[in-house]
């Protein structure tokens, strides 16, 4: 009997079909928030919106895009000051990935500080190897801003 269940084990172990551990469960679970309180921003739910940032918030506070995202949700409320804060933790957690200085400098160029937004924009071009285009298309619009 023993034999078997250690069969069993060893089958399941070798076939990958284990449950995913509990950090990469709670990880995907924020990020799913993430996406789903992006669309209620989209859809104009705030409410909606705010309730699954915070959960992602909670889920995984090392998760980079819980923090620009709730950074944009508070920037498009009017709570500009706190949208920053979150927008740096986000930096703060990952400064070379390119979604994070994107997203960072492009809140500071609707803030009228183009230069510090076209340096957060280089950022992530520097460290970009996908979607160039828009990444160069979002540098050229704060810098025109910025010559005017």
């Amino acid at each position: 009997m023993l034999r078997f269940f250690y069969a069993l084990f060893v089958v399941v172990l070798l076939s990958g079909c284990y449950p995913m551990p509990f950090r990469e469960q709670q990880v995907s679970i924020a990020q799913i928030n993430v996406q789903l309180g992006m669309s209620d921003i989209e859809r104009e739910q705030l409410v909606a919106a705010k309730q699954k940032l915070s959960l992602a918030l909670q889920q995984a506070p090392t998760l980079p895009e819980a923090w620009y995202s709730m950074g944009y949700y508070l920037e498009i409320t009017g709570q500009t000051a706190e949208a920053e804060r979150y927008y740096l933790k986000a930096v703060a957690l990952a400064p070379d990935r390119p979604d994070v200085q994107k997203n960072y400098g492009n809140y500071l160029c609707r803030h009228q500080r183009y230069r510090e937004g076209l340096q957060h924009l280089h950022v992530a071009i520097k460290y970009s190897n996908l979607d160039r285009a828009a990444l160069d298309k979002d540098a050229a619009l704060c810098g025109m801003h910025q010559v005017s």
